[in-house]
Order: structure tokens, then sequence, then C-alpha cells
């Protein structure tokens, strides 16, 4: 959460800072804590709402726990992710209103304009393959099996000795976020995730060594084009800020059944009328 604000989030947002010019900033307070994954698209978008305090977070599940716990409001995080968050608990739900619409693409180094070419053909050569990689990460619990985990111990060595690799043409650094199921996550010691099966279907079709690493979220874009990382494969969203860092490739997914959403207390009540992203901002802002 992280992750490309759409002509539908412009419009939204653009309502709702309207909406929100009527509050008088002399007299608002903020009332209302929403957590967010650092640097996502919930946390950019929380930060983009007056009269609330947009709380930042390593990941979202550490968000959702400190909702739970009263720390924060609301959690804002896109809605595959929050469906995995709900497994095997019942004090959370999530309010099933789109915020926004997100579109994923590969963020590439700025200095290397024939990787990113070369990107863009494995991503529509592949579509087929990417497609069954994400349907698959529907049901990772039955599907585990048949999904690629790359043991976490032998990329971090291979993460660190690649920092001084004397050859890096001949791998594919990736810089990644693995706090974001079913993008990318750790379980059992080995990386998962639709984000790390796409990186390594790239690695393999352009002949390189995959390495990954591993990092704050936050951090992930700014690392690209340092101690020889190529790209940020990281559930990306495409913004205005982020092309200050990268080179974005074409996007590999853009769903309408994945947006963003907002996570709540089981037991509130406060969203549960909410019918439109404009609603749920009017309450999350006090308008209503």
């Amino acid at each position: 959460m992280k992750k490309l604000f759409t002509i539908l989030m412009a419009l939204v947002m653009g309502v709702a800072c309207l909406s929100m010019a009527a509050c008088d900033p002399a007299t608002s307070t903020k009332t209302i804590k929403i957590g967010a994954q650092t640097s996502t698209t919930g946390h950019i978008y929380a930060n983009c709402l007056k009269n609330v305090e947009a709380v930042g977070y390593k990941s979202p599940a550490l968000a959702v726990d400190d909702m739970v716990n009263g720390t924060v409001d609301y959690v804002i995080v896109d809605s595959a992710t929050a469906e995995s968050l709900m497994e095997g608990r019942d004090d959370v739900k999530i309010i099933d209103v789109p915020l926004s619409y997100d579109t994923y693409a590969v963020g590439v180094d700025k200095a290397q304009d024939a990787l990113k070419a070369s990107i863009n053909e494995v991503l529509t050569e592949k579509a087929d393959e990417i497609s069954a990689i994400i349907t698959k990460y529907d049901d990772f619990a039955a599907n585990k099996a048949s999904c690629l985990g790359l043991d976490v111990e032998a990329m971090v060595a291979k993460a660190q000795a690649s920092v001084n690799h004397s050859a890096p043409e001949t791998q594919l650094v990736v810089a990644t976020n693995a706090e974001f199921s079913p993008w990318e996550f750790v379980e059992d010691g080995k990386y998962y995730g639709i984000d790390i099966e796409i990186a390594n279907l790239i690695a393999n079709e352009l002949n390189l060594e995959l390495v990954i690493v591993n990092m704050d979220f936050e951090a992930v874009c700014t690392s690209v084009g340092t101690n020889n990382i190529d790209c940020a494969i990281a559930a990306l969203s495409i913004t205005a800020e982020r092309k200050d860092s990268l080179n974005f490739t074409n996007g590999y997914f853009s769903d309408i059944s994945v947006y963003q959403v907002v996570m709540c207390k089981a037991d509130d009540t406060k969203l549960d009328g909410c019918m439109s992203a404009v609603d749920v901002i009017s309450v999350l802002t006090g308008l209503v």
C-alpha cells in the first residue's frame, strides 16, 4: 500500500476538496485518524482529506491492529489486501465503496530506457500468464502448492552481494515491500505474491538472475537507481510524485474489482449507509 490516481479518483477527490472547502480551517479540528501503509495510494488519499489526520504504518496489517486497539479510527487500503486482512478475524469489516481504482506498473531506473522497453515487451507478450498468476492468488491457501516461493534467506544474501556485483547487467535487481498480500508477502520463510511471480517471469524472459530486495515501502521508489537496483515491483500506482524517481512501464494490472476501500471496526456503523465515495468522504471529514 501502497499505490494510480485514475480519472475517477481525480473526480472524487475534486468533489471532496470542493465540499471540504466549505469547512472553516480556523475552527475545524482533526478528530478522525486514518491509518494506511506509508506512501501508498491509501496514505496519499487520507492526506488529501481535511479535518483528518493520516497516520502512516510500515504495513497495512499494523494499521488494522492499531485500529482495533483504538489508536486510529479507520484504515484505507486496496480491496484485495483488505480481503486478505479480514481472514480469520471478525473484529473488523470492509466498507465496500470504491474510493479509487488502481493500475499497477513497474517503476524502472530512469537511466535504463532499454530495460523499460524490454519489460514492456514481456508484459505484452506474457499477458495471459500474468493474468493466470493474478487469478491463482485469488485463493492462495488452495493454490499455494502451485505458487512460486523464493527462499528469503537466500534472496537476502543475493541482495547483499548485488550491491558490489561486478557484472550487474546479468541480474534484475527488484525493490519491493513484502508486507502487502497478495501482491508480495512472506510465509514459511519464502517470498510469495503476484509481484514476486511477475518479477520472476520478467527475469526469466530477459535471461537475468532475479534478486529481490525487500525494504520499507516509502523507500521502494527512491531506491531505484542506487545499489544496482534496476526497478520496483510493489503494487505501484503511477503518480506524479513517483515519476520524479521512476519511469513507469505499461500497466500490468488494472481491474475495477480492485480499488481503495475503508476498513473499520466490526461494530462501527457510521459508514454503513454510504453508497458512494463522496458519502464516505463526507462522513470521514465530519460534513454529515
